[in-house]
């Protein structure tokens, strides 16, 4: 290791340098992140995600997958939904349907009409609260709803897979940087990042 990185710092100023480090990482990512994919042909990869564990948690067993690139989130979360139903659906069917730009990604009308296309029933609220989600969860229904990052220009996908209680979470599929980040939140993070908050696409089984 570096001795910068071990301890010849004051410790604030450790803790400064280590997340202006992962900061600037998250900046570069997106970058990189599009000229991979766009060299490869490849929009997303398979993740592992985390799983109830503890008393009164609750997860579906839905597959875990992260964008590539920095605008194929709806495409991304939305196809989590339509594997958790149907496992032998193809992403690259699917992620024509919704076809997002890199300019503005995907809508939530072009995500809910591709999964619909692809043998998913979809309700679109705004109105959703924890205890709707919960529910959602126990009846088998992931949710995919916008959540917006500090210091971020855009809204960002995610899938609601699963829930906490005491403490209250929400297990959500994927936020940030998959090896910087945690699947389960505590309830009052995810409130501050849902956004408009209530927003939410509740998929089941057609």
């Amino acid at each position: 290791m570096l001795p910068a990185l071990i301890g010849f710092f004051n410790p604030n100023q450790h803790i400064l340098m280590v997340t202006e480090i992962i900061n600037s990482f998250k900046k570069l990512l997106p970058v990189a992140a599009d000229r991979i994919s766009d060299f490869t042909g490849y929009a997303a990869i398979r993740l592992p995600l985390n799983r109830a564990s503890r008393p009164g948690e609750v997860t579906l067993s839905l597959p875990g997958y992260g964008q590539l690139n920095s605008f194929a989130c709806g495409a991304v979360a939305g196809f989590m939904a339509l594997k958790h139903f149907h496992p032998h659906a193809d992403f690259s069917q699917f992620y024509a349907r919704v076809n997002p730009t890199r300019r503005k990604g995907s809508s939530a009308a072009k995500v809910a009409r591709a999964l619909r296309q692809s043998g998913v029933r979809v309700w679109e609220r705004n109105d959703l609260t924890f205890d709707d989600l919960c529910r959602a969860i126990n009846r088998n229904q992931p949710v995919l709803l916008a959540i917006h990052n500090p210091g971020s220009e855009s809204l960002h996908w995610v899938t609601v897979y699963g829930y906490g209680r005491h403490p209250h979470k929400v297990f959500m599929a994927i936020n940030d940087v998959p090896l910087l980040t945690h699947n389960a939140v505590p309830l009052r993070k995810f409130t501050r990042l849902w956004c408009p908050k209530g927003n939410g696409l509740i998929c089941q089984r057609r």
